[in-house]
């Protein structure tokens, strides 16, 4: 069961009642302690059986209403990286088999040493014209990621940062009244500044921009959007464009994702990427069942097409309101740098 606990400016007293949105301290500013615990025992092709953390969190939100009747809000979370398979790995000895990087902590290290990331660091405004969300936040762009719906192996061939930082997004959304459509749109930038004379040359005021719509009516929801990001340390760039679809009606979902990028390295060579990904999941009482097919080309400048693609069965059971189970299995074929898996995973939300 999840609890609020609510403190008045007036008097130092709490109260604890039952909440579906974490923590709660209320007052002048609503804010919401949230995170999750996350581990799966997975068997991967050529590799160690492991049991993984994929992704303990823990994060605060919180908003204040303006007297103009805007509302300022927030959004802070971490990602604690310990005895998690996305350690760093180097080859220190030079016999081509990569070692793990002592800086990394492992299983066997005391618990002092801690491997955090940040996922969210951002705030804003949010009115009747719309949201400025300022600092790290989820990429805009990743709705169209409509196929991302499992709980490992989606996002595979994603080309687009799922989060970015150093960034100013604004966004909209309208619901005609007496209309079932809802549609809105998003503009963003990135402006991450080096301070350095050697990369005068190549610096630039502002890195990418984003921009991209939604469309939603009735069951259909369609998602577009693109990005051009150049690098201030280089002439490197990437051009990328992507359209997601979903379909959901009572316990179907249906998501369609294409995405396009256009990469250019510092030697100025491109590669052209397309990306194909479908999702289907169906929901049985507690049980969700999911399929998931993608295929990757990557088209490298002078040189031989690369044909990637990956098959991903899942079923997830909902144990309780915050406790879910799954277990699932991904085949990729040969030109894959992913491995084939099998895995076990239990996730608890708080």
């Amino acid at each position: 069961m999840k609890y609020v606990l609510t403190l008045t400016a007036t008097a130092w007293a709490s109260s604890i009642i039952p909440s579906a949105n974490g923590i709660e301290l209320g007052g002048d500013m609503d804010l919401h302690l949230y995170g999750q615990l996350h581990l799966a025992l997975v068997s991967a092709d050529k590799k160690d059986m492991d049991i993984a953390n994929e992704g303990h969190r823990l994060g605060a939100r919180g908003s204040s209403k303006l007297e103009s009747g805007a509302k300022a809000f927030f959004n802070f979370e971490t990602e604690y990286l310990n005895d998690s398979t996305n350690v760093n790995e180097i080859d220190t000895d030079d016999n081509d088999i990569p070692d793990t990087d002592v800086a990394s902590p492992t299983a066997n290290e005391s618990t002092d040493q801690i491997n955090i990331h940040v996922r969210h660091a951002n705030m804003g405004f949010e009115g009747s014209l719309g949201t400025i969300t300022i600092g790290r936040q989820n990429n805009p762009y990743n709705a169209t990621y409509t196929s991302d719906v499992f709980q490992r192996n989606s996002g595979w061939a994603q080309q687009a940062a799922y989060r970015i930082g150093d960034a100013v997004v604004y966004s909209t959304r309208t619901t005609p009244s007496g209309d079932a459509v809802e549609y809105g749109g998003y503009v963003g930038v990135m402006v991450h500044g080096i301070n350095s004379k050697q990369l005068e040359a190549n610096q630039r005021d502002i890195d990418s921009y984003h921009l991209g719509g939604n469309f939603n009516f009735g069951h259909l929801k369609l998602d577009g959007g693109l990005f051009n990001l150049q690098f201030d340390d280089s002439d490197a760039k990437q051009v990328g464009m992507s359209f997601g679809m979903t379909y959901s009606v009572n316990y179907l979902y249906m998501g369609l994702n294409y995405e396009t990028l256009e990469h250019t390295d510092t030697s100025q060579q491109q590669d052209d990427i397309q990306v194909l990904d479908y999702a289907v999941k169906y929901k049985f009482k507690n049980v969700s069942y999911g399929i998931g097919y993608g295929v990757k080309n990557t088209e490298p400048e002078g040189g031989d097409r690369i044909h990637e693609n990956r098959v991903v069965f899942e079923a997830e059971y909902h144990l309780a309101g915050n406790i879910v189970g799954y277990l699932g299995a991904a085949d990729y074929n040969k030109e894959s740098s992913t491995s084939d898996n099998v895995y076990l995973g239990l996730i608890m939300t708080f």
